[in-house]
């Protein structure tokens, strides 16, 4: 691919991804315009070294890397009463 900016293409694969929630039923409509205004939309394209099918790399861990976890569940709580889940990470362990 050639050096270019990405997060248009990062757009429309967020903007396919939440399209495809809501007419699942998956994802109420009226959570859309909350998801669209975080600032760090958790949405990303790869643009590195690419792994050729031919490839006799690791394919079991990079099946690994592909699949883990995008945060640690140990980290997170749940405050009640209001149900607020709170996640704790080296930048705020108080």
């Amino acid at each position: 691919m050639p050096d270019t900016s990405l997060k248009p293409l990062a757009e429309l694969f967020r903007a396919k991804i939440i399209n495809h929630l809501v007419e699942s039923n998956l994802l109420p409509p009226e959570r859309v315009q909350v998801l669209c205004s975080w600032k760090h939309t958790g949405f990303n394209v790869h643009h590195g070294k690419s792994v050729p099918p031919e490839a006799k790399a690791d394919p079991e861990g990079l099946a690994q890397y592909i699949l883990r976890n995008p945060f640690s569940i140990e980290k997170m709580t749940v405050e009640s009463p209001t149900d607020m889940i709170i996640y704790r990470s080296r930048l705020n362990s108080k």
